[in-house]
């Protein structure tokens, strides 16, 4: 080739780089020294309102991504600085959706944390109105760029705290569950699991139809009890358990009685129920209630717990203990069927009296 060529070719070039490069990457016209002159100064007399406005003008200027990223976020920084938290929020948010491979990203998330917490307080709010539903909205963006980050587990169980402060219970409790999910070897997971069985208890308070937020309950209430034997609440925990055995132990009764009502008459669907009672939640008060009601319906029956039925004559000849019957089998266990909750062998004797 002539060696005359290869500089023209070079220079030829070096002309078509430009329209080779992304958009994004191409340089642009220069910005006014008078501006980025003036946008430093202000930040250095912390004149945060006017330095905000010039990174704002700045970044509208810049032609690349990179260059506009950095102008936004000196806009956020400085309107977080000058206590005009929404507005920053607002640019924020544009950064983390837009530009987060540009970013510094865990010290701005560590702001985000700050800003937040500002919402949460009401320290965002000239009369310090409370705003959980942005603080809300800003913990998810945060989740969103850093879903496995260090701090994912502290940031998901501030995210649930915030949504029980707003009413969404459900949608806390679905938080906690992914924090034992996605980090079962973190302590938060611990801290989740007590505060999913608190909600769930408290939910099934207000009425819980076939016991399953009371049985949900109890599963991480024993998860707990056995993967963390040291925790600092194993004693609050150990309350808890207590408290749904009670629950359960109270339904089973409840279902007893049921079954000797006239209406309901149901003497061996009864004696089901309070045995199991009995035989599952042995020590609660519920359990008590129902040995004493089962040694009333069928004299001896208390002996099936292991000890007397109090108020029998002296001399009297004892009577032999009645064997409890087989567990029963529900739609539920044996179909899969969660809509209906009378036993099968109610049916069956209701059948037979037919």
């Amino acid at each position: 080739m002539n060696k005359f060529l290869l500089p023209l070719l070079g220079a030829a070039f070096l002309t078509l780089i430009p329209a080779l490069l992304p958009a994004a990457e191409q340089p642009g016209p220069a910005l006014p020294p008078e501006l980025v002159e003036s946008a430093s100064r202000h930040e250095a007399q912390s004149s945060f309102k006017a330095a905000a406005a010039d990174y704002g003008k700045l970044a509208a200027l810049a032609t690349t991504d990179a260059e506009k990223s950095r102008f936004l976020l000196k806009q956020a920084d400085n309107l977080f600085r000058g206590g005009r938290s929404s507005a920053a929020w607002d640019v924020y948010k544009k950064l983390l959706a837009n530009y987060v491979q540009f970013l510094p990203l865990e010290p701005v998330l560590e702001t985000q944390r700050e800003l937040a917490n500002r919402f949460a307080s009401g320290q965002a709010s000239a009369l310090h109105f409370k705003k959980q539903d942005v603080a809300i909205e800003v913990y998810r963006a945060i989740l969103k760029v850093a879903p496995q980050g260090p701090n994912a587990p502290v940031d998901m169980l501030r995210l649930a705290e915030l949504q029980v402060q707003v009413d969404d219970t459900a949608g806390a409790v679905s938080t906690y569950r992914d924090v034992t999910r996605l980090f079962p070897r973190r302590p938060e997971a611990a801290t989740a699991r007590l505060e999913i069985a608190r909600h769930l208890l408290a939910r099934a308070a207000r009425g819980d139809g076939d016991g399953r937020y009371t049985r949900q309950a109890r599963s991480e209430l024993e998860r707990f009890v056995h993967d963390y034997p040291d925790h600092p609440e194993m004693a609050a925990a150990k309350v808890l358990l207590a408290r749904a055995d009670e629950a359960q132990a109270s339904r089973l009764l409840d279902l007893g009685k049921f079954y000797l009502r006239p209406l309901t008459h149901r003497p061996e669907a009864a004696r089901r129920y309070l045995y199991d009672a009995i035989r599952t939640y042995g020590g609660t008060t519920s359990a008590a209630q129902a040995q004493a009601l089962l040694a009333r319906i069928e004299p001896g029956a208390g002996g099936a717990a292991g000890e007397e039925v109090a108020g029998g004559e002296e001399g009297a000849p004892a009577q032999p203990p009645v064997e409890p019957p087989e567990p029963m089998k529900y739609l539920k266990q044996q179909e899969g069927v969660q809509k209906y909750l009378r036993p099968l062998e109610d049916f069956s004797d209701y059948q037979k009296k037919k």
